[in-house]
């Protein structure tokens, strides 16, 4: 599921929310995202690495979400990823996809230095 990704709704500072798709990179490196039907990034500039996730948080709880206060549609299909430098906020389809998609980072995030 990482490494196909998906289409996931993204929040940001600047800007309506978009949709992207969010995927792993083959090494299992870095979350990416692009604009749904483009090419795969050559590089992992807009990505932010797997060993720098300090934590997965369910639900609109970030800054980020909070200035778009009215942009999500379902909160309980929102999930971010936080960093040191950022958080990737993340809304999915339905709740049960949000829930596959927190557990697989959750899983990713314990289990990275084995990888």
């Amino acid at each position: 599921m990482l490494l196909d990704g998906a289409p996931l709704r993204k929040y940001g500072h600047h800007g309506f929310p978009h949709m992207r798709h969010v995927y792993l990179s083959p090494d299992l490196r870095f979350v990416l995202w692009r604009a749904p039907g483009t090419s795969p990034a050559k590089n992992h500039k807009d990505g932010i690495a797997v060993s720098d996730i300090t934590d997965v948080l369910d639900g609109p709880t970030t800054a980020i979400f909070a200035t778009n206060a009215g942009w999500f549609r379902h909160a309980d299909c929102c999930f971010s990823l936080v960093s040191a430098g950022r958080t990737l906020d993340l809304e999915a389809a339905t709740v049960a996809e949000k829930t596959e998609w927190v557990l697989a980072f959750l899983c990713l995030k314990r289990y990275r230095s084995t990888i």
